[in-house]
């Protein structure tokens, strides 16, 4: 008897101890799944615009205006911009949709539509990417006579 009680206390304790791997072993692989899907996850690119802002100046209103604004980048790894936020319907973006590679430059080109503004007008636009930073951010203001 006393024989039975400890092969069933052996028995217990490996199917405890499987069980435990097991689950470890399937919440690493959800891991790593996580990590080669996820679609901001850092790939080793690295986005530096020459400059971040621009100012248009005097314009009238009604005008449309645009300016390029160039990055490289500076990572280790390919560099896709994933979206271009804008803060309001007045502005457009245009960017490089492809993947930069490590040293290679792209643009991001924003027109501003001024019809219906009068004033100073500051405006930012946020670019998410797949690198460092994770969002980048770039503005420029006018003055609408």
């Amino acid at each position: 008897m006393l024989t039975t009680m400890k092969s069933i206390i052996i028995l217990l304790i490996s199917c405890s101890l499987w069980a435990c791997n097991s689950a470890q072993n399937a919440e690493e692989k959800v891991a790593d799944q996580n990590q080669q899907t996820d679609p901001h996850a850092n790939n080793g690119g690295a986005i530096a615009f020459e400059t971040d802002f621009h100012d248009f100046g005097k314009i009238t209103s009604g005008e449309v205006v645009s300016q390029v604004f160039k990055f490289t980048n500076k990572g280790t790894g390919p560099l896709v911009i994933s979206h271009v936020q804008v803060s309001c319907g007045c502005t457009s973006p245009e960017y490089t949709r492809e993947p930069v590679a490590p040293g290679a430059e792209g643009n991001v080109t924003l027109s501003f539509n001024s019809s219906g503004f009068h004033g100073t007008q500051n405006k930012q636009v946020v670019i998410t990417t797949d690198g460092e930073p994770k969002e980048a951010k770039l503005n420029f203001t006018a003055q609408v006579e």
